[in-house]
């Protein structure tokens, strides 16, 4: 079969790069589909971590051209009973494991139909059950990168597995309450707090200004940029995803504060 049009492949994991296993999925696809090209979203998602997975994927999506194939293994139940499935949106396809980690992609686009793999003359005929992304996910991310259609791979189903979304909670009219949802490598603590979340708690009330409460610590105002506040002090600020965040100016505000994922963030107005 020849290739219908070259198609780029986003990939997205926890196998990071001390191992081959990144490398391995890349000849898998490579020795199906020699045009590939290939763009390394991370694979430093923490071990098993689906619900980063799902965030990491959701942000970085939308700057992809139309018809990306993300092919994503964050598979903690590989060789179990769980469902290999490939997703179609309207800008992009998906190939992953149906453990939830296809939620944050899910929930963003306009529309969305996932599909159970079952063509198993796709896959590798000798499959491990410690090694999906290798037997099953890559060979099915060359052969749809060579042109076969989506629907040849399996049929449509309505259930696929989704992860809780935790949405912040507004508390009368002066508090919004979200979590830390990541923590990067800078030490930066991302919350589930959105930019227009602020601004309609603000709105409502009548006053611009918020005050941001972390571990019991406040931050009175959020800043522009990184460098508005001194070296070494605690600061809030809206980062590139239109999330609240909370940084140290040259410093890891997850040690300065002892945060982890899940720690409560508030957002408050200040009394009159």
């Amino acid at each position: 079969m020849d290739v219908k049009e070259k198609r780029l492949i986003a990939l997205l994991s926890d196998f990071g790069h001390q191992d081959p296993f990144v490398g391995v999925i890349k000849g898998i696809i490579l020795g199906i589909n020699p045009l590939a090209d290939f763009v390394d979203i991370t694979h430093e998602i923490p071990p098993q971590d689906v619900e980063a997975a799902s965030l990491a994927l959701q942000d970085a999506e939308p700057f992809f051209p139309p018809k990306t194939i993300f092919l994503v293994v964050v598979d903690p139940g590989v060789g179990s009973s769980r469902r290999p499935i490939l997703a179609v949106t309207d800008r992009s396809y998906f190939i992953a494991p149906d453990n939830g980690v296809l939620t944050g992609v899910m929930e963003s686009s306009e529309w969305c139909q996932a599909y159970h793999v079952t063509a198993e003359h796709y896959f590798r005929p000798e499959r491990s059950a410690t090694f999906h992304g290798r037997d099953v996910f890559a060979p099915v991310t060359g052969w749809l990168s060579r042109g076969t259609a989506h629907t040849n791979f399996g049929e449509p189903i309505e259930d696929p597995v989704r992860l809780p979304q935790r949405a912040p909670k507004t508390i009368g009219k002066t508090i919004l309450e979200g979590e830390v949802v990541r923590i990067d490598r800078f030490g930066n603590l991302g919350t589930n707090i959105k930019r227009n979340d602020i601004d309609r708690l603000a709105v409502d009330a009548g006053r611009p200004a918020v005050r941001v409460l972390a571990a019991g610590r406040a931050i009175e105002r959020i800043s522009a940029y990184y460098a508005e506040i001194p070296d070494g002090e605690l600061g809030a600020i809206i980062d590139s995803d239109d999330r609240l965040e909370i940084f140290v100016n040259r410093g890891r505000a997850a040690d300065t504060l002892g945060a982890k994922k899940g720690d409560t963030v508030g957002v408050v107005l200040p009394e009159r």
